[in-house]
C-alpha cells in the first residue's frame, strides 16, 4: 500500500511540475462558487492508485469522458483507475466507486500542444443511475460560435496555500461564455501556447479573476444541456484572465462514438 501511495503522490507531482514547466500551464476552477451533484448527476472524478487527479463526464452505465493527458501514464494499467460518481465532495464521500476495465486515447493525441486531448474510460461493472448520478449527451457536430454561454463544475485548485495550491473540497461551478479562435489566438499571442488554438478547440472566458485550474481536467464545458467541450488546457496562473481552452466535442465526435459502439 506505501508503494503504491509513493506512486500516486509520484505521478501527481510530475503532472504538476510537467505543466508547470510548459509555460506554467495549469487547470483548475479559481473563484467558483458551490455546487452539488444533484444539480451536476454527469460529474464524475478520476482517481489514479486512490488519490483524485482529474474531473470526468458519465456518457453511460459503463463509459466516462476525460482528457487523455490525464491517463496518458496509465493506459496500460486500467486496475490503477477508479471513477468515482454521485459525490459533491473530492475525498468521493457518500458517492461510488467503479474499477476500470480499459482507457481508450484518442488516436491522434499529442502531448504537450494537447491535440486531440481526450479520452474514454470504460469501468467494470455497471454505474447505478440515481437522482446524483446521470449520464449527459454529447453536443451535437456543429460548430459552436461565439457569445454561448456554458458551465463548468470540477474539484481544482481554488487558491493558493504558503507552500502547495490549495484544492476545492466540494464541487465548485463557475459560468462562462465562449470566443472566437482568432481572439482566443490574440489573447495569448504574449505566449507560444497562441499556435496551438486550432480548429479542434473551443476558448472560453468567465468572471474576474475566475477560471479553470490545476485538477479540473478533464472536466466538460456544459452548454444547453450537453458537454461541448473537455478541458485541456490554460496557462499558469489561473484566474488571469486568459481563455481556458477546451476540446471541442464536434471534432471529436465520431471518435467518441465509435468506442462507446
Amino acid at each position: 500500500m506505501k508503494f503504491i501511495l509513493c506512486i500516486s503522490v509520484f505521478f501527481a507531482l510530475l503532472i504538476f511540475t510537467s505543466l508547470k514547466a510548459e509555460e506554467e500551464i495549469s487547470q483548475y476552477v479559481i473563484n467558483g462558487e458551490d455546487t452539488s451533484v444533484q444539480d451536476h448527476p454527469y460529474m464524475a472524478h478520476i482517481y489514479t492508485t486512490f488519490l483524485p487527479t482529474c474531473g470526468a463526464s458519465i456518457l453511460s452505465q459503463r463509459t466516462v469522458l476525460t482528457a487523455a493527458h490525464c491517463l496518458i501514464f496509465f493506459i496500460s494499467q486500467p486496475v490503477l483507475v477508479s471513477v468515482v460518481v454521485g459525490s459533491s465532495y473530492r475525498d468521493g464521500r457518500n458517492g461510488q466507486s467503479y474499477r476500470t476495465s480499459r482507457i481508450f486515447l484518442h488516436p491522434d493525441y499529442v502531448p504537450g500542444p494537447n491535440v486531440y486531448d481526450i479520452a474514454v474510460v470504460r469501468t467494470i461493472s455497471r454505474i447505478q443511475f440515481s437522482l446524483y448520478v446521470q449520464p449527459i449527451s454529447l453536443a451535437g457536430p456543429e460548430y459552436i460560435g461565439v457569445n454561448i454561454p456554458g458551465v463548468f463544475v470540477g474539484f481544482g485548485f481554488i487558491g493558493y496555500g504558503a507552500i502547495l495550491p490549495r484544492q476545492a473540497d466540494r464541487l465548485q461551478k463557475m459560468y462562462t461564455t465562449t470566443i472566437s479562435n482568432d481572439d482566443c489566438k490574440e489573447r495569448y499571442s504574449a505566449t507560444h501556447r497562441g499556435e496551438f488554438v486550432v480548429d479542434q478547440k473551443i476558448c472560453v472566458v468567465s468572471g474576474p479573476r475566475t477560471s479553470v485550474c490545476g485538477g479540473d481536467s478533464g472536466g466538460a464545458l456544459v452548454i444547453n444541456g450537453s458537454i461541448a467541450g473537455v478541458i485541456s488546457w490554460r496557462t499558469f496562473p489561473c484566474g488571469d484572465g486568459l481563455p481556458d481552452v477546451f476540446i471541442r466535442i464536434s471534432a471529436t465526435r465520431d471518435w467518441i462514438l465509435s468506442v462507446l459502439t
